[in-house]
């Protein structure tokens, strides 16, 4: 039988004792348990207490309590000599520990036992016993709100403010935003100090920049000489707008740049356009003109008056996410049997750490008491941000509530709202059971509660009962009805039959964390960071022997790949005529196709005549990233660039005939890439211990997403623990060809109820990128273990009675250690002798007693080392335990303990005296 703790009171560093329950007779040991874990100082514990006797005294030594003991541990009291537990505690004094380290003082596994219809229902919940030892009050329940839950719409009953629902998720609604040149463009007036002059006109929402003429323009280098117009905003996604650009292609061209100086658009020649869309993600841009000839000091005249070039932008918009946006709900939910409201989980993905999503509640047990929208504290300027935030309900049970969910973003990004999960305590209703004092075999017992268990015990789970949940989750409604229970006894056993109202199971949420896969896991490809997995950056070689580019533009050359040096040359040849057909050709490069990659680390030797050609290195847009002319070299260049391909190119740049005797050219070697791998694996090599599960049924996995990558995972189950028979590794359909993404998935299991499983979590990418990983979430049904009341195999069959207890003395008042069994007889009464067991360690003795008055007792002691055990009688008080009241009172019972003789003859295994 196990027993509810006593608790005999808490205690809070900083603040002091607060004295907590007792007991009336006997005495429980003593056990400090931690309310959270302990913080980083020790503390000695010293209590004065009342012993098993009744007699008040202070502990001669203090019990220590070490520093980050874990909450829920059981640290036992030290008591006097002689003591073997207490009844009440009365002051306690504290040395160290930290400011606010709670914790309160209980007994453990020990009490005074219980028995049917022992006290009356809890009024505030009449259905409801809390008498009955070993009945379960209340049971956790929780309840998912999801969009895609048919009888749960996160979409209907809610008002909505900046924010759309895509069909799987809820975020930050667009807008545009015009640009009006004179309020919000700024104009760059001496940047690279290009000759020019600006119009700007909000009535026509243009900028235009006129190229003067008579002027002298020279390139600089890539950035300058230029002018343009910034645009400067809080945030955008998107930009649209319309152009006319007139630019002599040889020496001007324009763009549109973003806050990194990355070319987003470009257009030279004559070209115009309207409702141009460039997307890239930015809070500032800069439409420019750029001077790309002649390099300085070489200088290019512009033609007198009459000579237009210009460039033209007009109708600027700006798309951007918008800044903040809610969804309320405008109804309550409504639980009439909770018990407390208690976690709140948030589901949702953050965009970067400049956006959020937060929650209030407004909570209360009637329509007329709620507390309106407020967070964790109970005020309006607090929120849920965490998930297993816990609800302030303030002195409410919490049984009508609705909820408010902000997003809040920076104009560049949106975080996306998926769900909210509720985890909360509901009482479970139960009908005491009342058995009439005649010998049954079967009684009628009227019942009104919900869930219903009618079944008896399974054989492979023999301390459980089943019971039938309803689909409404915990919604109680009432059922009137007659249940016939059979009262069956079998011989050396508990009796598990005739008993209802007893939950059987439970729902369990296994959690785990990063950091739950650093220690032991198989890993490949990953590396743990700041309390999350992701990719680890790996450097590779390309293949020096593959993808020469021999006739690109047909620069006239000679080009070689030298892959054991790891070089590669290109040699400009004598005496030969270079003409230039456009920006672009002719040329010359090598180039590599990649998955994707991050940076190109390489050494670099260039000697050429800088007026006419230039090394370049392109990505995969064709950007050029890097670039080298003259005679200069260096090691260990390195260039980031995202992209899936690099291209190191010589190009010419201006017409040529190199002299007879001429030996120009360019060498790069050591080339080196840094890349994401486009695997990654973590995976659990042991399985993990669920000795007492039901059944897996929700799988849910934590992710921050990246563009072209994505993390799965599958999950390996066997009930053996050899392992064998097992599902391999599978995913939500029970399979090995699927596998569990981001978010809640139900699960199948294949059959297997989850007694062992471990973990694979696999991640892919493009090379460029890297997902990261969280935690995952399991939620199971475990078996809840009850062992059902106790029916007595013998003495007496028809009625079991009611549980006295204290402890067995001898003449002295000590405890007797070493007994076994007490036994009350009654020569008034036939049938009603009884027995119950001694604790042979502190002398504690339980036994049942009913309607009777019984005047002998024996106590049964198993002495080491002797083949017999003795018998001792009863002596001093009480002079009789008089039970036809119905309820005795609790009470030591006083024996006469003779010194043990040296020898004793064999009589039938038992020696009394």
């Amino acid at each position: 039988m196990a027993f509810d703790a006593v608790v005999f009171g808490t205690y809070v560093v900083g603040t002091g004792f607060t004295v907590g329950d007792s007991i009336s007779s006997g005495g429980f040991r003593c056990f400090i348990v931690p309310q959270a874990t302990i913080g980083d100082a020790p503390l000695d514990v010293t209590i004065t207490y009342v012993d098993q006797f009744g007699n008040s005294q202070t502990a001669d030594v203090s019990t220590s309590v070490e520093a980050y003991k874990t909450s829920g541990s059981h640290i036992e009291i030290a008591l006097n000599a002689g003591d073997t537990g207490i009844r009440s505690v009365s002051a306690v004094s504290v040395t160290g520990g930290t400011t606010a380290d709670e914790f309160t003082l209980e007994s453990w596994n020990e009490g005074l036992g219980g028995s049917l219809a022992l006290e009356s229902s809890d009024a505030s919940q009449p259905d409801s016993n809390t008498g009955l030892v070993g009945v379960r009050e209340f049971s956790p329940a929780m309840l998912l709100e999801e969009e895609t839950e048919n009888d749960l719409m996160f979409t209907e009953g809610v008002t909505t403010l900046n924010v759309d629902y895509d069909g799987d998720m809820f975020t930050l609604q667009t807008e545009q935003i015009a640009i009006y040149p004179e309020n919000s463009a700024h104009v760059d007036t001496d940047d690279g100090f290009l000759p020019g002059m600006f119009t700007l006109d909000n009535s026509t929402m243009s900028m235009k920049l006129d190229l003067a003429d008579e002027s002298d323009y020279n390139k600089v280098d890539e950035t300058y000489m230029n002018k343009g117009f910034e645009i400067i905003a809080s945030g955008f996604i998107q930009i649209t707008f319309d152009y006319e650009v007139v630019l002599n292609s040889s020496y001007f061209i324009a763009e549109l740049v973003d806050s990194e100086g990355t070319v987003k658009w470009s257009k030279t020649g004559t070209a115009s356009g309207t409702g141009q869309v460039v997307t890239f993600v930015d809070d500032y841009c800069v439409f420019r003109v750029r001077c790309i000839a002649p390099n300085s000091p070489s200088v290019w005249t512009s033609p007198v008056d009459p000579w237009d070039n210009h460039m033209y932008i007009g109708n600027v918009v700006l798309d951007r996410y918008k800044t903040s946006g809610y969804i309320e709900q405008t109804g309550y939910k409504y639980k009439e049997f909770m018990k407390a409201l208690r976690i709140i989980d948030l589901g949702y993905t953050l965009g970067t750490a400049d956006t959020q999503v937060k929650a209030q509640i407004d909570v209360g047990d009637s329509l007329a008491s709620t507390s309106g929208f407020v967070g964790p504290d109970g005020t309006s300027s607090t929120y849920y941000t965490d998930n297993n935030g816990k609800i302030w309900t303030g002195a409410a049970a919490g049984k009508y509530w609705r909820t408010k969910v902000w997003l809040t973003g920076d104009g560049k990004y949106t975080p996306s709202f998926d769900f909210i999960w509720y985890y909360f305590d509901m009482w479970i209703k139960h009908r005491l059971l009342s058995f009439p004092d005649t010998n049954p075999a079967t009684v009628l017992v009227p019942v009104d509660f919900h869930p219903l268990v009618i079944e008896s015990s399974q054989a492979n789970q023999p301390d459980s009962q089943f019971f039938y949940l309803s689909k409404n989750e915990m919604l109680h409604s009432a059922l009137t009805t007659d249940i016939e229970i059979s009262l069956e006894h079998t011989a050396d056993v508990d009796n598990k039959t005739g008993e209802i109202g007893l939950s059987t199971y439970r729902i369990n949420k296994e959690v785990f964390d990063a950091t739950d896969f650093v220690y032991g896991c198989i890993t490949s490809g990953v590396v743990f960071n700041n309390s999350t997995f992701e990719l680890e950056e790996e450097e590779i070689e390309p293949d020096y022997s593959t993808e020469i580019d021999e006739d690109d533009g047909f620069l006239s050359c000679n080009g070689t790949v030298d892959a054991g040096n790891k070089e590669l040359k290109i040699d400009l040849l004598a005496d030969t005529t270079y003409t230039v057909i456009d920006s672009n050709y002719p040329n010359h490069g090598f180039i590599w196709q990649e998955s994707g990659f991050l940076s190109v680390e390489f050494d670099y030797d260039v000697n050429i005549n800088s007026s006419y050609f230039i090394l370049e290195l392109l990505d995969a847009d064709g950007t050029v990233v890097w670039s080298k002319s003259g005679t200069t070299s260096g090691t260990g260049q390195v260039v980031t660039m995202n992209s899936t391909k690099f291209h190191f190119r010589l190009r010419c740049k201006a017409n040529y005939t190199t002299p007879t005797d001429y030996s120009e050219g360019i060498t790069v070697s050591n080339i080196k890439i840094t890349r994401y791998p486009t695997t990654g694996l973590i995976e659990m090599p042991w399985y993990l211990w669920r000795e007492h599960n039901k059944s897996l049924d929700i799988f849910y996995m934590s992710i921050t997403e990246a563009v072209g990558c994505d993390i799965r995972a599958q999950i390996y189950i066997s009930d053996d623990q050899s392992g064998t028979p097992n599902s391999g590794w599978i995913g939500p359909d029970g399979t090995s060809t699927t596998s569990y993404s981001a978010g809640y998935t139900p699960m199948n299991s294949a059959g297997y109820a989850g007694k062992y499983y471990k973990l694979k979590i696999m991640f892919t990418s493009d090379g460029m990128h890297t997902p990261t990983f969280h935690r995952i979430e399991i939620q199971e049904t475990m078996y809840i273990y009850l062992r059902h009341l106790k029916l007595a195999t013998s003495w007496s069959e028809s009625s079991v009675g009611v549980v006295m207890s204290g402890y067995a003395i001898d003449q002295e008042s000590n405890p007797i250690m070493n007994a076994i069994k007490v036994i009350l007889e009654s020569t008034y009464v036939f049938g009603r002798d009884t027995m119950g067991v001694v604790n042979p360690e502190t002398g504690f003795y339980q036994i049942f007693v009913k309607d009777a008055y019984y005047d002998k007792r024996h106590l049964i002691l198993q002495v080491p080392g002797k083949t017999t055990n003795l018998s001792l009688r009863g002596y001093g008080t009480p002079d009789a335990v008089d039970a036809t009241s119905g309820i005795p009172e609790n009470q030591d019972l006083q024996f006469w303990k003779a010194p043990l003789c040296k020898s004793v003859a064999h009589v039938d295994s038992l020696v009394t005296y």
